[in-house]
């Protein structure tokens, strides 16, 4: 491919090997997109030089590198070329911070997510441990129960039981009189 800035082949690296212009800029009005009316556009301006067909390419934001249009990575940095917007569902650029849809920042969006997500889990902690704390309470309440009701089964018992002996013949055997 010749750089249209210097008129020399422009090699394969991101910019041209003579004059140093970024491959967008060298490469003439390749801008990843198609020319008015469909037709793909020739980058070529000498015989020889690959033909780049714009409708099936496109140029990756983050390396520069001309990539097929259909990719969802970059194939030579990685780099994820779209996302969808958390609040609308849009798909666009992984470029841009920003929603071209719905104006939503990603970002802060997710984070505001993040941070609801963590409220509610604090509250619902709080929550559980004001049950876990009105259990407890009932638990320890019915336990002073059962000894109060344990001790009155015990005295009633042995007041029975006094009551039953004192009134037989066994008292003065017991109890001396």
């Amino acid at each position: 491919m010749t750089c249209n800035k210097c008129g020399k082949e422009f090699g394969s690296g991101d910019t041209c090997q003579h004059c140093g212009a970024d491959k967008v800029g060298a490469l003439g009005e390749f801008n990843g997109y198609p020319e008015r009316g469909g037709a793909s556009h020739n980058m070529s301006s000498s015989p020889g030089t690959p033909h780049i067909d714009t409708l099936s390419t496109s140029i990756c934001w983050k390396c520069g590198e001309i990539i097929p249009r259909d990719s969802e990575y970059c194939p030579f940095c990685g780099e994820q070329l779209f996302v969808s917007c958390p609040k609308c569902g849009h798909r666009y650029s992984a470029q841009y911070p920003n929603c071209n849809k719905c104006g939503t920042n990603r970002e802060q969006h997710l984070k505001r997510l993040k941070e609801q997500k963590e409220e509610e889990e604090r509250q619902r902690k709080k929550e559980e441990d004001v049950r876990c704390q009105e259990e407890l309470q009932k638990l320890k309440e019915r336990s002073a129960q059962r000894s109060a009701n344990w001790f009155l089964f015990v005295f009633f018992g042995l007041f029975t039981l006094w009551l039953i002996l004192s009134s037989s013949e066994w008292f003065p055997i017991l109890f001396g009189k």
